[in-house]
């Protein structure tokens, strides 16, 4: 828990918390708790996990067509020090694999107009092998699972999305090697 970071909690919506500019041995003396959002809190302070530092460069594409999910996610991630592109809908995503903009990471809805997040994942497999892709969703899994179960290889973040999990699955992912469903 040492390694990881502390946020004040008025960032992410609670009553306003003064972060005290250093906490030895803290972390180490009180007992943490979960807050009411599920984050981990020690003495009014949420302790946030090292997510990893992404590798410079690391660039992620999200494609989302809800204005708000997608500039959320774009926040978090750059925050966290990634580059990102972002897409409203397949076309556009597509027109930026055209344009040669490179990315390590499609992040993308199941639900697109279009092409679903499914066909655009294919298509973008297809013509860049062993892209590490990851879907995220907010309704029915039935396009992407099967008898019950995802499709091998495949990567899913429910919505809404969280700071921890989405953080925690880019990284996990980016740091995997690829998999035989991707290439």
């Amino acid at each position: 828990m040492t390694s990881g970071r502390c946020q004040p909690i008025e960032r992410l919506g609670h009553d306003g918390v003064v972060l005290p500019p250093h906490l030895p041995g803290v972390l180490q003396t009180l007992e943490p708790t979960l807050d009411n959002y599920g984050y981990l809190a020690v003495a009014g302070f949420v302790v946030l996990e090292d997510f990893g530092v992404p590798v410079p460069g690391e660039t992620i594409l999200i494609v989302e067509d809800d204005d708000g999910v997608r500039q959320y996610a774009a926040e978090i991630l750059r925050d966290l020090n990634y580059q990102v592109l972002e897409a409203r809908d397949s076309i556009t995503a597509l027109k930026l694999l055209d344009a040669d903009k490179n990315f390590d990471l499609l992040l993308t809805d199941v639900v697109l107009p279009g092409k679903n997040g499914r066909e655009l994942a294919t298509e973008i497999e297809r013509r860049r092998p062993g892209i590490k892709i990851i879907f995220m969703t907010g309704y029915s899994r039935n396009a992407i699972v099967h008898q019950g179960r995802l499709d091998r290889g495949t990567e899913l973040i429910p919505k809404p999305l969280t700071e921890a999990v989405l953080a925690r699955r880019i990284r996990l992912v980016l740091d995997s090697e690829p998999s035989q469903a991707q290439g």
